[in-house]
């Protein structure tokens, strides 16, 4: 696999990378140009108003889009022109999502919704369970494993969506508006839990449209009509 010279603590390499999507006009440039890096260890806030490409970058570093131009490395893995199949192993091994929505599937309790990732990892279901189970207690949620996502509140659903982005030991946490959908304490107990995982060594990438969130963060990433209009560090 190519290696974009990247250095031991870079987890992410981004070079020169644009998106394009076709429109009535020719064509719509969402992200002009971005280039940056992030190292083992940061958390990341990124920020922009709506329709800045802020998301589009997010789905970029996710692995669930890819870009018209430019190069993406993955701790030195060139990213770029992956199949579907070599995508889904990246973001599967290499990234842990977590969403405003949350994403956990109803039919299934917190227990079941962490175990999903390692499914699709091939782990044994009684390892399986037991690491599950584990990331339930790190969150401090292991006496709710057996409820449903209905049963649980909204810090509580978000609490189940991290235990489940921590499950295969990702390089990368990527949280889009994790604390979109939460009351005031509930954010708070949420932000906390991330600057714990990131004091543990967790990097973080976190898409916030709030400044009071985004100041938990080390670096604010404030993208403006598809680029990078500044990027600085604030610890």
């Amino acid at each position: 696999m190519e290696t974009g010279n990247c250095k031991k603590s870079e987890v992410i390499r981004l070079c020169r990378i644009s998106k394009s999507y076709p429109c009535a006009e020719g064509e719509l440039k969402v992200l002009k140009d971005i280039s940056l890096v992030v190292t083992k260890g940061e958390f990341v806030c990124i920020m922009g108003p709506s329709g800045s490409g802020k998301s589009t970058l997010m789905n970029i570093v996710g692995c669930l889009d890819t870009p018209t131009e430019g190069e993406y490395y993955i701790r030195g893995s060139n990213v770029f022109g992956m199949n579907d199949n070599e995508l889904a192993g990246i973001r599967n091994r290499e990234i842990g999502f977590v969403f405003q929505s949350f994403n956990l599937l109803p039919r299934l309790n917190a227990v079941e919704n962490v175990e999903i990732p390692m499914l699709f990892a091939g782990v044994p279901s009684k390892l399986r369970r037991t690491r599950a189970m584990q990331a339930l207690e790190r969150v401090g949620l292991l006496e709710r494993f057996s409820h449903l996502p209905s049963e649980l509140s909204g810090g509580q659903r978000q609490r189940v969506a991290i235990a489940r982005a921590l499950i295969n030991s990702p390089s990368i946490i990527v949280a889009d508006e994790p604390t979109g959908n939460l009351d005031t304490r509930s954010s708070d107990e949420i932000l906390s839990l991330f600057t714990e995982l990131n004091s543990a060594g967790h990097t973080i990438l976190m898409v916030t449209h709030d400044d009071e969130v985004a100041m938990n963060g080390s670096r604010i990433i404030h993208i403006r009509d598809g680029m990078v209009e500044y990027d600085k560090n604030i610890k």
